[in-house]
């Protein structure tokens, strides 16, 4: 008879009410640390770990204003800098990572334009760092391949799933499982490196339109001057380029989504369970 103990644990809920800010940012600080690999996917925001300070700032605002709970400047002081923290911390740790990001989420303004500007920059500078970080992008007409809001996982050890009352933390195989195949789907879709960064440089145009007139006078003289988008550096002997990554894919539309990224898939079915 098989033992009571060796039931699937059951899925451990944190309910964001009952935790400041400031808290729950150190308590992911935690996990983070004792991780190699985070692979995630983000259809509306920019990861947590690619924030910049304002826009962080801006999405925390939202978060404890939609909490129902009084406005604490103080706390929202404490968990930017928590984040921003934890941000430091993993990246000094060189610790490796996959992000799918939906293309949503480089248009819908957090903060303001001018926020959003410097956000997409500084997403531009990860995208053309050398690995580990990976980013990819998955356009906004990809189809639908299951119900999908953000996730995270930590290693394989743990998966994070949020909403808007709870965080969710699933470490049953079974759940596991479910979520890999889910990651496995979206980046199936996502697109190519290259065209990644064209999708990040046209949503940084979209914004900066949006911007006050000074600085979309500054990216005028910019383009009067010759300055263009951001070259990409030619491929090193790995085939990986000397200042960001090599295509994954052609990104031909005329390739079926589950086969147009094999080198992607291969990348990421050697971090999967087996």
């Amino acid at each position: 008879m098989a033992s009571a103990s060796l039931s699937p644990p059951d899925p451990e809920i944190l309910a964001w009410d009952d935790h400041s800010l400031a808290d729950l940012q150190q308590r992911t600080r935690s996990t983070e640390a004792a991780s190699r690999l985070l692979r995630g996917y983000e259809p509306d925001r920019i990861p947590v770990q690619l924030q910049t300070r304002d826009y962080a700032t801006a999405v925390l605002r939202v978060c404890q204003e939609t909490s129902g709970r009084p406005m604490d400047e103080r706390d929202l002081g404490q968990a930017v800098s928590a984040r921003m923290a934890r941000q430091a911390d993993w990246r000094a740790r060189g610790g490796e990572a996959h992000f799918l990001i939906g293309e949503q989420a480089l248009y819908t303004t957090v903060g303001s334009p001018q926020v959003m500007v410097a956000q997409l920059e500084a997403l531009q500078e990860i995208l053309e760092e050398p690995y580990p970080i990976e980013v990819f992008i998955i356009p906004r007409g990809a189809v639908f391949v299951g119900p999908a809001t953000n996730f995270l996982f930590y290693d394989e050890a743990k998966t994070t799933v949020e909403t808007a009352t709870y965080q969710i933390t699933l470490t049953e195989r079974a759940g596991l499982a479910c979520y890999e195949t889910l990651f496995e789907r979206l980046a199936a879709q996502a697109s190519s490196y290259h065209a990644g960064l064209n999708l990040v440089t046209a949503a940084l145009g979209h914004h900066l339109r949006s911007a006050p007139s000074d600085r979309a006078a500054s990216s005028a003289d910019a383009a009067a001057a010759g300055i263009g988008p951001r070259q990409i550096s030619p491929l090193d002997a790995r085939g990986l380029p000397t200042r960001g990554r090599a295509p994954l894919c052609d990104g031909s539309a005329a390739i079926p989504a589950a086969t147009r990224c094999p080198t992607l898939l291969t990348t990421l079915k050697t971090a999967m369970l087996p």
